[in-house]
C-alpha cells in the first residue's frame, strides 16, 4: 500500500527522489517475504545432509536482502545523478508533504515491531529487515525536502535528495551484508554468554575447570563444545555423565 501510494505520488509530481523512494518501500516488501520463507527453512529439522538444522537460512536471507537493496540503491544513484546533471520541474503540494510524513509514522512503527519480535526472538534477520524499515523513514525524509525544494522552485534539489536515497539504500545494504557475512564467517560470542557457560558448567558437581569453549551458532540455535576438568580418580562413566 505504502509503495503504491509514493508511487503515484511521486509519478504525479515527477519527483525522482519519491519514486526512488517507493521502490525503496517496494523492496522492504520483498525483503520481508525472503525474511518469511527463511523462517520456514530455518524452521526445518535436523538431517543427515544437515546436523546442526537449517539455522543459517537466516543468515543467507539477511545477505539476500542486502544485495537486492544495494542493487536497487545503485541503479537510482546513477539516475539521481542523471537528474542532478539535468533539473526537471517538479509538481508538488502541501497534500503530498502531509502524505508522506504518514507514511514515515507507518514505517517507524513497523521499524519498531520488526526490532521487538528480533529482540524477543534472537533474529539478527528480523533486527536487519528492521533496519531497513528504518532507513527507509529516513529516506522518505529526503523526499519531503526535494517536494519542499519542488514548491518553492528549486528542481535540482529533487536529484541531490534522490542521491540521498540512494545513499541510505547502500549504506543499509553493506550494513545488514557485514552483520550477514560475519555470522556466516563466525563470530566470537559475547563475554556475558561465556561467563553464563562457565558458571552452568562450574555448578556441575565434579567439574573443577572449563577452557576452550566454542559456540557455534545457526540461527538463534546454538551449539556449544567446551573442555572440563575433572577429578583423575573419578570413574569412566561418571566422567561421561
Amino acid at each position: 500500500v505504502l509503495f503504491v501510494i509514493k508511487m503515484i505520488l511521486g509519478l504525479l509530481s515527477s519527483s525522482l527522489a519519491l519514486i526512488a523512494d517507493a521502490f525503496h518501500t517496494l523492496t522492504d516488501v520483498v525483503s520481508s517475504g525472503v525474511v518469511i520463507f527463511a523462517f520456514h527453512i530455518a524452521a526445518k529439522p535436523a538431517d543427515e545432509e544437515h546436523p546442526f538444522g537449517h539455522g543459517r537460512a537466516e543468515t543467507i536471507a539477511s545477505l539476500t536482502i542486502a544485495m537486492l537493496i544495494g542493487f536497487v540503491g545503485l541503479e537510482f544513484a546513477k539516475a539521481a545523478f542523471t537528474r542532478f546533471m539535468n533539473p526537471k520541474d517538479i509538481t508538488a503540494d502541501w497534500t503530498m508533504i502531509i502524505t508522506i510524513l504518514l507514511t514515515i509514522g507507518v514505517k517507524e512503527i513497523m521499524a519498531k515491531l520488526s526490532f521487538d519480535l528480533g529482540d524477543i526472538i534472537n533474529s539478527d534477520t528480523l533486527k536487519a529487515d528492521a533496519l531497513h524499515h528504518k532507513s527507509d523513514a529516513y529516506s522518505s525524509i529526503l523526499t519531503i525536502f526535494a517536494i519542499l525544494g519542488g514548491i518553492i522552485g528549486i528542481h535540482w534539489l529533487d536529484g541531490v535528495m534522490a542521491l540521498g536515497v540512494a545513499g541510505f539504500m547502500l549504506y543499509a545494504g553493506f550494513d545488514i551484508a557485514r552483520d550477514a557475512v560475519n555470522d556466516l564467517l563466525g563470530t566470537s560470542e559475547s563475554p556475558e554468554m561465556i561467563q553464563t557457560i562457565n558458571e552452568i558448567s562450574d555448578s556441575v558437581d565434579g567439574v573443577f575447570n572449563v577452557h576452550d569453549i566454542i559456540v557455534h551458532r545457526y540461527g538463534n540455535q546454538s551449539f556449544i563444545s567446551l573442555h572440563i576438568e575433572v577429578d583423575n580418580k573419578m570413574t569412566p562413566d561418571r566422567m561421561h555423565h
